[in-house]
């Protein structure tokens, strides 16, 4: 979960211009994110895209429909993996980040 959070947050700061967030966001900013301690240690890969959405929802201003759920691996470079095991009901298409 620890790595998932921190390649979230790279990945967000590395991109803040794509994403519409002003690169002074993070001046001065400590980001803490929580996880509940029922939380099940392999399933931090798969929160990864859902860290990325909410840290630049945050920063940008901008809100997620609360319609939309997500789950998926992000890699340094942003590509979105699928989560295992594929058995989920609503597992990640996989894809880009940008949507390309």
């Amino acid at each position: 979960m620890r790595e998932s959070a921190r390649i979230a947050l790279t990945y967000v700061q590395s991109h803040a211009s794509e994403l519409g967030i002003d690169e002074r966001a993070f001046h001065g900013r400590e980001f803490h994110i929580h996880v509940p301690a029922g939380a099940i240690p392999k399933d931090g890969p798969s929160a990864g895209v859902t860290i990325v959405t909410a840290l630049a929802s945050l920063l940008s201003g901008r809100p997620v429909k609360s319609t939309v759920g997500m789950t998926g691996e992000v890699t340094l470079q942003g590509r979105v993996l699928r989560s295992r095991p594929q058995t989920k009901s609503h597992g990640s298409a996989g894809g880009r980040l940008n949507g390309k």
